[in-house]
């Protein structure tokens, strides 16, 4: 591994990364989709409050508050940004504030529905 390149097609990553159906990853990930990383503080027994928690906590350490504008980067299925759309009510106005950029597994957008942040592909 020492001397293989990091990333020997970088320009194939999003292709690949997305190679795994979305079944897959309902089968195997909880209902907000998160899969970099989940909290198991004391309590917490399942997966799905191991995510709650987990976004719970990134949004604490973030000192998010209503009326904020946010942008997520590289954000994956969307948990983080559909958990803040979910739990900030009081954003500005539509279309919200929180943007999905460049990233975001396709599934992600069939999972926001209608009225859920908006999705910004950059190119």
């Amino acid at each position: 591994m020492r001397v293989a390149p990091i990333a020997p097609l970088p320009e194939l990553a999003n292709a690949q990364h997305y190679e795994v159906p979305a079944a897959f990853f309902a089968a195997v990930l909880g209902p907000q989709r998160k899969y970099s990383c989940c909290h198991w503080p004391e309590g917490v027994d399942d997966l799905a409050e191991a995510e709650a928690s987990a976004l719970a906590l990134t949004c604490e350490r973030a000192e998010l508050a209503d009326r904020q504008d946010i942008l997520e980067l590289g954000c994956g299925w969307g948990s983080l940004s559909l958990w803040m759309a979910g739990r900030y009510p009081g954003r500005a106005s539509p279309p919200y504030p929180i943007r999905l950029a460049a990233g975001i597994h396709p599934g992600a957008r069939r999972r926001a529905g209608a009225g859920q942040p908006a999705v910004i592909t950059a190119t």
